[in-house]
């Protein structure tokens, strides 16, 4: 835990230099510095996703904090590509933890995913696509070893423990619903879902705290996915955008933030048809 905030404390401070990371196959007589910052950036993803297998709430708290500043400060359009979509593949299952602050915090990694510019293609299909193949990870013989070359690999990566079946039951059951399209990002479902729009879970109590995150995550995905995630998708965000603002039940907070949200797609909708020559 002490190791995470000191981790915590060094990635909040060290955004500007961090910016400048890269990947680079070439060899040459030195490594440079950004070549040094994008390895130690590949192996801080990969330790913190393997954190992630942690059982204390605590700690998995910490991890989440951790790696939604880190995605806030790597330039992933000059990194290898997958490293962003890999963070995605492993916070997924979060977002229908048992504890509150948990999703909270997932939420939180997730809207760093989405506003990370500038923007890498990967990004967009991660959070299209419904279902992940989990590998697992096999011993390494004395040929593979020597085969192993000094590039990262995705089996270079390893995964949260989870089963691909434990990820079907939190999203393929929200899929399922009346009204739901296939295509629909399975982020953009679950934080419609955490609105009371469609599904079994909306009747469950949801926690303010999980509603004002989701409120945020849309607010995020106004940024660079409008056309591609969202829009496609309008009349249930409107819907829940109205539920959130007729909601008299949860205060003031939701009200505010519903109507940031508004706000944010507004914005959006106007510099788009401004883009297409149209006018409002």
């Amino acid at each position: 835990m002490a190791a995470l905030n000191v981790l915590l404390a060094l990635l909040t401070s060290s955004k500007m230099y961090l910016s400048q990371a890269e990947m680079s196959d070439k060899y040459s007589a030195f490594t440079p510095f950004s070549v040094m910052l994008g390895e130690t950036i590949y192996e801080l993803h990969k330790c913190l996703c393997l954190a992630l297998n942690e059982n204390s709430v605590q700690v998995l708290i910490q991890c989440l904090k951790c790696l939604s500043v880190l995605i806030q400060s790597t330039p992933y359009n000059r990194l290898k590509p997958g490293l962003l979509s890999k963070v995605i593949r492993n916070v997924k299952v979060f977002i229908k933890h048992k504890d509150a602050t948990v999703q909270v915090a997932s939420l939180i990694v997730l809207g760093c995913a989405l506003a990370s510019e500038p923007v890498v293609p990967e990004t967009k299909q991660a959070f299209l696509k419904q279902t992940f193949k989990y590998s697992v990870k096999q011993p390494k013989t004395d040929k593979s070893q020597k085969q192993e070359k000094e590039t990262y690999s995705d089996d270079d990566f390893e995964y949260v423990n989870f089963s691909s079946d434990e990820e079907s039951c939190v999203i393929g059951k929200d899929l399922e619903c009346s009204g739901c399209k296939k295509d629909i990002s399975w982020l953009l479902q679950v934080c419609l879902n955490n609105l009371g729009i469609n599904g079994e879970e909306s009747q469950q109590a949801v926690a303010v705290p999980v509603k004002l995150e989701s409120l945020q995550v849309i607010s995020s995905m106004t940024r660079n996915y409008f056309q591609s995630l969202m829009a496609p998708h309008f009349s249930l965000i409107t819907e829940a955008l109205v539920a959130s603002l007729n909601d008299k039940s949860q205060g003031i907070h939701i009200h505010l933030h519903a109507g940031r949200t508004v706000d944010f797609i507004g914005q959006r909708m106007s510099s788009y048809f401004n883009s297409k020559g149209h006018t409002l």
